[in-house]
């Protein structure tokens, strides 16, 4: 189904909280949290790029998303061992600096690390999952981090290794 098509008829059915892992192509991923800040009334996860961080819309985004402040902030959700990574594929003769696979098939560009953003949580909702945190996961295999800043040393250098490489 057609997610997009599905939120434009309004028939998009009643959920508790909307868990997602948009493509990361084209204009999916401000697609689907301008959904999350204009349309949605429930907590909501995706599992985006580190470099979503970086990109010119990020900041007034991560602003619509708390609602006025009606909202906590946006947070993520980090494992710390065997981390999500991605590598991005594009159609064959799609220009990817690395070269092609050697079969025709898609070429292969740098792995892509990625963080589960968590949002629309009320202050209270916030609250209780970093207490759940606290008490039940282990920080050995995944943290809640609720700025940049508090994401593990290694996701931070990606970041801004990501960052640079999307700059230049």
């Amino acid at each position: 189904e057609d997610f997009y098509a599905v939120w434009k008829s309004g028939a998009l059915p009643q959920h508790d909280m909307l868990v997602t892992n948009p493509p990361y192509s084209r204009d999916h991923i401000r697609r689907a949290l301008t959904f999350c800040a204009e349309e949605i009334v429930t907590p909501w996860a995706m599992l985006l790029p580190l470099t979503v961080l970086s990109r010119p819309w990020w900041a007034d985004m991560a602003l619509s998303l708390q609602r006025g402040g009606g909202a906590a902030p946006v947070a993520f959700v980090a494992p710390t061992t065997d981390r999500y990574a991605f590598e991005k594929r594009r159609p064959s003769g799609g220009g990817s600096k690395t070269g092609s696979n050697g079969g025709g098939g898609p070429t292969v560009a740098p792995e892509v690390e990625t963080v589960w953003f968590v949002g629309g949580l009320t202050s209270a909702c916030a609250k209780t999952l970093s207490a759940h945190f606290r008490q039940s996961v282990d920080p050995a295999e995944c943290m809640l981090a609720p700025t940049l800043e508090q994401l593990p040393r290694a996701q931070q250098q990606q970041f801004r290794t990501q960052s640079v490489s999307a700059e230049a």
